[in-house]
């Protein structure tokens, strides 16, 4: 009953979003493709701002979103559902246009005044399809119903592909490990257990480790490569378990990796996959 209350008000509330889609299937809670992607230049939280980036349609379908010279903002927002039942932002992010100086992107949701930073990239955008758990994070606690989303592109104009928030994403990595629960944190000792679940099966997978700044090199363990063996006879579902000994690198001013900061690239090979798998540690780790 409190299920069925909580989605007839939030059809109610987003009913005028016609151009995103609320519930497009059993497995998807929004969905914003780009077709008439709905924006505002006066601070509507039903829409995506457009007064300090681009935002416009692709006729190839989807989304871009970014700085353009005439205008002088590096961020948009927007109101968008949330709900436990649905915990996983993604994206795909097919190509990409850079003007001089920094570049960067970064997603923070907004909940009780407080950014809270969850994925992004310095310097060098990555093409690829992207997953967040928005429901396993240290620091992230939303709301039952929406919560305010906010997307920063410094001298960027990104295209996407679509953005979701689903149940499973067809294709995305996984990492479990009881320190995250029991401490909010990870170090030498404890165990994770990678995990990338895939739509059509594969004949090879493995995770390769990046920092998101400038996208140079990470280390678990000083490597910074992870082969994954098949856990089933139809190879969809990859894993391997790794007690950590070291991560690099580690800030020498705050001597800890933040979470968020370290990304996790799934590669496929021998499937219909063409595209790296992205997700993140969204676990602070301290040595």
């Amino acid at each position: 009953m409190r299920r069925m209350t909580v989605l007839i008000m939030m059809s109610l509330i987003f009913a005028i979003q016609a151009e995103m889609l609320l519930y497009p299937d059993d497995n998807t809670l929004w969905l914003e493709d780009g077709k008439n992607i709905k924006v505002s230049e006066i601070g509507n939280p039903e829409a995506w701002n457009c007064r300090l980036l681009s935002i416009q349609s692709l006729p190839e379908g989807g989304f871009s979103i970014g700085k353009t010279p005439e205008l002088q903002g590096n961020s948009t927002y927007r109101n968008l559902p949330v709900s436990p039942e649905y915990p996983w932002l993604t994206f795909q992010i097919t190509g990409f246009e850079t003007l001089p100086g920094y570049r960067s992107w970064s997603f923070y949701p907004k909940v009780d005044g407080k950014m809270v930073f969850i994925l992004g990239q310095i310097t060098y955008p990555k093409l690829g399809i992207y997953n967040v758990h928005l429901y396993d994070h240290p620091l992230l606690s939303l709301p039952d119903s929406q919560a305010l989303f906010l997307l920063y592109i410094y001298n960027l104009q990104l295209n996407f592909a679509y953005l979701k928030m689903v149940k499973k994403p067809d294709n995305y990595l996984e990492l479990h490990s009881s320190a995250f629960s029991e401490k909010k944190q990870y170090g030498p000792g404890d165990i994770l257990k990678f995990t990338m679940c895939l739509k059509n099966p594969a004949e090879d997978a493995s995770i390769r480790f990046f920092d998101h700044y400038k996208i140079n090199e990470a280390r678990l363990n000083n490597n910074h490569f992870l082969q994954l063996k098949p856990e089933d006879d139809e190879q969809k579902i990859w894993s391997a378990t790794v007690t950590v000994k070291s991560m690099a690198p580690v800030s020498p001013k705050k001597k800890h990796i933040a979470g968020g900061t370290i990304l996790l690239k799934g590669i496929v090979l021998g499937g219909s996959l063409k595209v790296p798998v992205w997700g993140t540690i969204n676990y602070p780790y301290y040595p």
